[in-house]
């Protein structure tokens, strides 16, 4: 957990200081302040939640909701392995990937029908 130092006049986060006899230094206040004047405040906690929420905000929006809570890897292994339509030649199933590659046909008839 990291301790964030601020002052106690304006609120805005302070410096060490040079200052003999002082602790932390305010640049907009232009004071000098010691360790029991300060205010404290302990931010790990706070920024690991934001951080995680944003996390799953984006997962919901590339992968959708059901996918948000899943481990990254297990989402886009699901998401690029699950089929999504057949060749119309033979019937293969085709992943997503597939699609991308070769359009509505798999890499065996895409071949046959254009390279002979």
């Amino acid at each position: 957990m990291k301790k964030e130092y601020h002052c106690p006049i304006c609120g805005r986060e302070l410096i060490k200081s040079e200052t003999e006899g002082y602790s932390f230094q305010c640049l907009h206040c232009d004071e000098d302040f010691t360790e029991a004047e300060v205010t404290i405040t302990i931010k790990a906690e706070e920024t690991m939640k934001k951080k995680n929420n944003r996390q799953r905000e984006e997962m919901a929006f590339l992968y959708g909701k059901k996918n948000a809570n899943k481990p990254m890897y297990q989402t886009v292994h699901e998401t690029h392995n699950e089929t999504v339509r057949e060749c119309e030649y033979c019937g293969k199933p085709l992943t997503l990937s597939d699609v991308n590659d070769y359009g509505t046909l798999c890499e065996t008839c895409y071949m046959k029908e254009y390279y002979g």
